[in-house]
């Protein structure tokens, strides 16, 4: 991962090691990996006393992740000639494809580093890995040196702001006159315990350093050349300090000073004093409780003078800053008071720092004598401050910050081109240490840095213990390591779950909360927070449990039945166990109107499509829907031979045929079954004589008086007469029977007729030739 810093004083900000899995990292052959160790000549990787003690536990390292890791392979880290094993076996378990870590204790590394004398040898760390079958595989070594011994005699009072225990330096001349700025003089460092090829000696001379390598056991000699003596301000003392490094960063501390009197060219203003010293020049870190100290600046001072404070520091690693205040009088005083940053005096625990100042009026400058200032911390505060972030609430960091900015404290000895690296460390729930290092290159020391944190690597660590701290290293000096910043990652604020969609599994439609389905699964979905583990719930029953995906949104498919109702809730299974809304449906058979009909309607009688009132029973069908979801509406495919009661689903035989007969429910499903009508009577209407010519026709197409009783009485209703219903005449109606009126027993020339509606006689007779209303059969 590669994001930008939000900073421009850096360059682009580098993931540069991670403990989280990543199988693009796997490597087939790789050595323990230790973070911060110093890479040396030989390929040999340097641990310090610092490291070593910063975890109780002892140095911590890592085996990176090798060829075919399986979670039941075994871990032995083994150290020195013959290999020694270093604790027991680690068992790879959820870390495959990850590093995996491992601590060297601190007593074994002493013992095994304590010879030779000075500088012992490196010793190889390899792992060797077990697999399952038995087989091994060893990886190859890191070459690593650990001085448990730094240079330089023991402090004997680390009470007091220098190293007691060091000699003081030897200089040449105690008196720096104009012979000895011409000629130069020399330093001589004291042969120190411990020394070694390759360390490094810084020598303080008054605001001014020098630094060289250790080439030959013995004395070290520092020639101060004339052009170097030049560089000295016009003061009256100079100091002399010397501090010591080895090649793994152990550091001496500087040395108690040696006062070199310096003959001014002028005479000089009395030296700042800083108010917060004690007799000996020392100044308390502790003391000043997060404040300012304050630098006292005692002559004459006149409106419009201009005065600069030059501060020089030297910091306990060895890094030689140079800072200048300037300031205008705007009113007459004796007294001038100059507030020093409590960082800027942070930055200088364990060291010190000069302070001299010119005073320009007009065309005359004048220069005052130096102080020299050594910086303790009583509470053994580090030189660099712990970081900060942003977003952090007192010790707590929620788990829901999106980005967290972790802000470095100003540290003035910041160098263009350092390189900075800010570790972040989180133990997980599995006890695993996960470490990220995150590098940036400084292109402009005089701007903030911060550092950038996606919330990847903070939510999934919620209510976990979060270590934070940075390391600077400026060129060509040793690097330095701030205090910690010791925090909580919050505990997850659980979102409560929201339930936002169900689908019939098989179809894909919704299943609309208050709704009903006929579904035999569903598949209920929703949001929640990120991971969330969720209990999902019909009513109080358990129906089962998923995870919401790094979205947030989550599924989950259960199996329904007929005829239930269900009421589905989505639990959350952390913080205080939020319960979403409720999703209600109700599972129903599926819509059914049953197998396919055919009924015969032998004396039914239809008049054009006119639905009796009163049908015969063999003239009606009723058939409801099953399933589905009330209410209901049916329909016919062919009104002309079965008409359908919109609400009821009655049919009614209109003619002879095939009708398809379909139900829609509420919810927009149908079902369908035909029936089939037979022996259904047409009727029509017309007018017609009774004469003998006409006596065939009416004989064979006409109804019976019986079959127009039956016409009347079925088409008869609360809608009205039979004739009201068919919208015909109200009349008589040809009947085709002949009236027996001849006493002889001959037919009269006469036929029956019928009222078809209740007004008049029922019957009534048709006298030969006239002509009346009729109906009559018809095909179809």
């Amino acid at each position: 991962m590669v994001s930008l810093s939000s900073n421009t004083n850096a360059s682009t900000q580098q993931l540069v090691f991670s403990t989280d899995h990543d199988p693009l990292r796997i490597m087939a052959d790789v050595p323990p990996f230790i973070p911060g160790a110093k890479a040396l000549a030989n390929n040999v990787y340097g641990v310090n006393r610092n490291m070593v003690n910063s975890d109780r536990r002892g140095l911590l390292g890592y085996f990176f992740p090798y060829s075919d890791m399986d979670s039941l392979d075994f871990i032995q880290l083994l150290i020195g000639t013959p290999p020694r094993p270093v604790g027991a076996p680690i068992s790879v378990g959820s870390n495959v494809d990850k590093p995996v870590p491992f601590y060297l204790p601190s007593d074994l590394l002493n013992q095994l580093f304590s010879s030779p004398i000075p500088m012992p040898d490196a010793l190889p760390l390899v792992f060797k890995v077990t697999r399952p079958s038995g087989n091994t595989n060893t990886s190859p070594p890191l070459s690593l040196l650990f001085k448990p011994f730094g240079p330089g005699e023991e402090d004997t009072r680390p009470d007091k702001p220098n190293n007691q225990g060091l000699a003081r330096p030897i200089p040449s001349e105690t008196v720096i006159d104009k012979p000895v700025l011409d000629n130069g003089m020399t330093v001589t460092v004291p042969q120190y315990r411990y020394q070694a090829i390759g360390d490094t000696v810084y020598l303080m001379v008054g605001p001014l350093g020098l630094s060289v390598t250790v080439t030959a056991l013995g004395e070290v000699f520092f020639d101060l050349l004339p052009e170097f003596l030049a560089r000295l301000p016009n003061t009256d003392k100079v100091a002399l300090s010397y501090e010591l490094e080895d090649r793994v960063h152990n550091a001496s501390g500087w040395s108690s000073a040696v006062m070199l009197s310096l003959k001014p060219t002028a005479v000089l203003l009395p030296p700042p004093q800083v108010d917060e010293t004690d007799a000996a020049n020392n100044l308390d870190y502790s003391s000043l409780a997060g404040a300012a100290a304050t630098v006292l600046l005692t002559d004459q001072f006149s409106i419009g003078d201009n005065v600069l404070l030059t501060i020089v520091l030297f910091t306990s690693r060895g890094d030689r800053v140079e800072h200048v205040i300037e300031r205008t009088m705007e009113a007459n005083s004796r007294l001038l008071q100059i507030p020093l940053p409590n960082e800027l005096i942070r930055n200088v625990i364990k060291g010190l720092f000069t302070l001299s100042y010119t005073k320009k009026r007009g065309t005359i400058t004048q220069s005052s004598k130096s102080a020299t200032v050594t910086v303790s911390a009583s509470k053994s505060e580090n030189p660099a401050a712990a970081p900060t972030i942003t977003e952090q609430k007192g010790d707590e960091l929620s788990a829901d910050t999106t980005l967290a900015h972790v802000v470095i404290p100003k540290y003035w000895p910041l160098a263009n081109d350092a390189k900075m690296t800010m570790f972040w460390q989180i133990t997980g729930s599995d006890g695993v240490v996960n470490m990220y290092m995150f590098r940036q290159f400084i292109v402009d020391a005089t701007q903030e840095v911060v550092f950038t944190v996606p919330a990847d690597y903070i939510k999934r660590f919620a209510s976990k213990r979060l270590i934070v701290a940075y390391e600077i290293e400026n060129p060509g000096t040793p690097s330095v390591q701030s205090e910690l910043l010791l925090l909580q990652i919050g505990a997850l604020q659980t979102q409560t779950p929201t339930i936002t969609a169900t689908i019939n599994t098989q179809t894909n439609q919704p299943v609309l909360n208050g709704g009903t389905t006929t579904a035999v699964s569903v598949t209920v979905s929703g949001s929640s927070s990120e991971d969330e583990n969720l209990q999902i719930l019909n009513g109080s029953t358990p129906l089962g449990n998923t995870t919401a995906r790094s979205t947030g949104k989550w599924d989950f498919t259960f199996v329904v039945a007929a005829p239930n109702t269900y009421q589905i809730t989505a639990k959350a299974l952390s913080g205080t166990n939020p319960l979403s809304n409720t999703w209600t449906f109700k599972v129903v058979a599926p819509l059914s109107l049953g197998q396919n009909h055919s009924q015969n309607a032998q004396g039914c009688y239809n008049f054009r499509g006119v639905n009796p009132q009163s049908p015969l029973a063999q003239g009606i069908y009723h058939r409801s829907a099953t399933g589905g979801t009330p209410p209901f509406r049916y329909y016919s495919s062919n009104p002309s031979v079965a008409w359908i009661d919109i609400n009821t689903g009655t049919v009614h035989a209109t003619g002879n045929g095939t009708a398809s007969i379909t139900v829609h429910d509420s919810a927009g499903r149908t079902a369908s079954y035909t029936i089939t009508f037979y022996n259904v009577q047409r009727l029509e209407f017309g007018y017609t004589t009774w004469t003998l010519p006409d006596q065939p026709n009416l004989a064979n197409y006409g109804l019976t008086l019986g079959e127009l009783e039956v016409v009347r009485r079925t088409y008869r209703g609360p809608a009205g007469t039979a004739t009201q219903r068919m919208g015909l005449p109200n009349e008589l109606y040809w009947s085709k029977e002949n009236i027996l009126y001849n006493p002889d027993g001959s037919w009269s020339p006469n036929a029956w007729a019928m009222w078809l509606s209740s007004m008049g006689s029922d019957l009534g007779i048709s006298a030969y030739g006239e002509r009346r209303a009729w109906l009559y059969k018809i095909a179809g």
